[in-house]
């Protein structure tokens, strides 16, 4: 997709930059000749129609035919003129392009409504474009100018380098050398580049409506290719008279030149773009605004389609989901479609800060570069490396000064870390949520800073520290199902719990039947009719005394029981 979306992977301003690059790169090394062609056809100024005026038949009269004169004149190496100077249009071009295009949609579409913006994509495209286009064409003004120059030299050549051509063009008439032509320039470019790409979306909303729904297949390179192609070939028969102007402004003054292609009797310098204007209409007709359209067209059907597909290739997507929003797995390098899980780009760069852990949080903002993220329970000793100037004489196996310090862990730190893996490992066994975990380790710390469990094994303050995070979270589990996934006996887990619960001057609320009833009903897979039934019946058990100093597990089972047997699915007293 071209242009700002939403649900669409976002590349940076960078890598927009660089697939407008790497288009017009290959476009013009491939295109060259068919771009020399055009120019020569263009700057010629034999009349096309012989009743208008009299004069010697035209030397350019077509493709094949003027690549052969120039092939036999001037030598293979002709027809890639002016390349050099071409090629850093091309890659200027298309950098500021599409980056600026990319900027200018995405601050539309900040600007207009989602609604809005959704039904006015073309013509918002158009306008972005043609901005776009402008902001490129000011800058690649004097490079386009160069270019045409050596293009339109014959031999013997005018300018042997680009060195010489630029000195001798500034020489002429200063800087404004480099910037003739660029009023027409600006009037052509506007609506060309607009043009470009909103007839491409508009032509992709066509493709999409008709054609994806008669081919089942990955047509996104078709798409794309054909799209642009035809884009391109609206754009250049429309906008081709004023390509024409510019060309002849360009090489004003410099026409007349021993070398140049264009012969001086037949070349009248121009005041400006409208005496130009009226120099073609008068000597060589309506058809003269035209020299050069069916190579314009062959070049720019191809120029501009592979420039849209090489742009759309580096956009990653689904092939089978173009629309899915990518999933970034910065920890992997992955980057994965939601819809069906397809890896779609691996080893993905990070393009964020330098300075950042890799981590998916963006709240974290702490300065380590590698490793996992730091872990704010351990004071800032845990296994991040930080990137700085190591201590004086600490040098490699070659010889070269380290210039990293691994961060030391302190015996406190050491014995958090042991506490907070088995309070993670006894979590896991029992189906506990990351929420308690993270309460548990955090009872843990203020235990292990205060000091007032001196004499007690780690191990049973941390079961301790787990049970009263499941009381404080909901969801409460009893001494025997934490002493089962501990190392540690029941009852020195129910004196830990006492004693911590002193320490740290907190309360935990009693246990009932209801805590458990929603878990065991779960369990036995029972519906929820059954499980409302069941917490009435121990609900009213407990209003009506029946159940004092009865166990909170055997009054919820013993309801459980009774509701289940008065429902259709009975189950009996060993199933509770």
């Amino acid at each position: 997709m071209v242009g700002y979306d939403e649900k669409q992977t976002q590349l940076t301003t960078g890598q927009y930059a660089l697939a407008g690059a790497t288009s017009g790169v290959v476009t013009r090394l491939l295109l060259q000749p068919l771009d020399v062609v055009k120019i020569r056809l263009q700057i010629q100024v034999e009349p096309t129609n012989k009743k208008i005026t009299t004069g010697p038949i035209s030397k350019y009269r077509g493709l094949f035919q003027s690549l052969n004169v120039i092939a036999n004149e001037e030598g293979i190496k002709a027809l890639w003129k002016g390349h050099i100077p071409a090629q850093l249009l091309s890659i200027t071009y298309g950098c500021v392009q599409f980056a600026s295009f990319e900027a200018l949609t995405k601050l539309a579409w900040k600007i207009i409504s989602h609604e809005k913006y959704a039904n006015l994509k073309p013509a918002t495209h158009f306008i972005c474009g043609g901005l776009a286009g402008c902001c490129s064409s000011v800058i690649v003004q004097p490079i386009d100018v160069l270019r045409t120059r050596l293009v339109a030299q014959g031999e013997p050549k005018v300018y042997n380098s680009l060195y010489q051509a630029v000195r001798a063009m500034y020489h002429e008439n200063g800087l404004r050398t480099f910037y003739k032509g660029l009023v027409p320039t600006m009037m052509e470019i506007f609506p060309q580049t607009g043009m470009h790409f909103a007839f491409y979306t508009g032509l992709q909303i066509i493709w999409k409506d008709y054609i994806n729904s008669l081919v089942d297949s990955d047509v996104s390179a078709t798409e794309s290719l054909f799209c642009g192609a035809m884009s391109g070939i609206l754009s250049k028969i429309i906008i081709h008279p004023l390509d024409v102007v510019k060309k002849r402004l360009q090489i004003d003054g410099f026409a007349f030149r021993e070398g140049s292609v264009v012969p001086a009797h037949h070349t009248t310098q121009s005041g400006g773009m409208l005496h130009c204007i009226k120099n073609i209409a008068r000597n060589e007709g309506i058809l003269g605004f035209y020299k050069g359209l069916k190579v314009n067209i062959i070049k720019g059907a191809s120029s501009v389609g592979v420039s849209f597909m090489a742009k759309n290739t580096v956009n990653l997507q689904c092939p089978q989901h173009p629309d899915a929003f990518l999933v970034e797995d910065y920890r992997a390098g992955d980057m994965v479609c939601p819809e069906c899980g397809l890896v779609v780009g691996d080893r993905v760069v990070d393009v964020g800060s330098e300075w950042r852990t890799f981590n998916n949080e963006k709240s974290v903002s702490d300065p380590s570069r590698v490793g996992a993220a730091q872990n704010p329970l351990l004071g800032g000793t845990d296994l991040s490396t930080m990137i700085e100037r190591g201590a004086p004489g600490k040098y490699d196996m070659d010889g070269y000064s380290k210039m990293h310090n691994r961060g030391g862990a302190s015996g406190s730190d050491r014995s958090l870390l042991q506490a907070f893996r088995e309070i993670s490992v006894m979590a896991d066994r029992i189906n506990l949520p990351k929420n308690i975990v993270d309460r548990a380790n955090t009872l843990f710390k203020q235990v292990h800073e205060q000091k007032s469990l001196k004499g007690r094994s780690n191990d049973a303050i941390a079961s301790a520290c787990l049970c009263i995070a499941c009381r404080q979270e909901g969801v409460p589990r009893t001494f025997k199902e934490i002493c089962a996934v501990s190392k540690v006996s029941k009852k020195e887990i129910g004196r830990c719990f006492k004693l911590t619960l002193r320490a740290l001057e907190t309360s935990v609320d009693l246990i009932t039947s209801g805590d458990f009833m929603s878990r065991f009903c779960s369990n036995l897979r029972l519906p929820m009719p059954v499980q409302k039934a069941a917490t009435h019946i121990a609900r009213k058990a407990m209003d009506l005394d029946l159940v004092a100093g009865r166990s909170p597990i055997s009054v919820a089972a013993a309801a459980i029981y009774l509701a289940s047997q008065a429902s259709e699915g009975k189950k009996s007293q060993k199933g509770k």
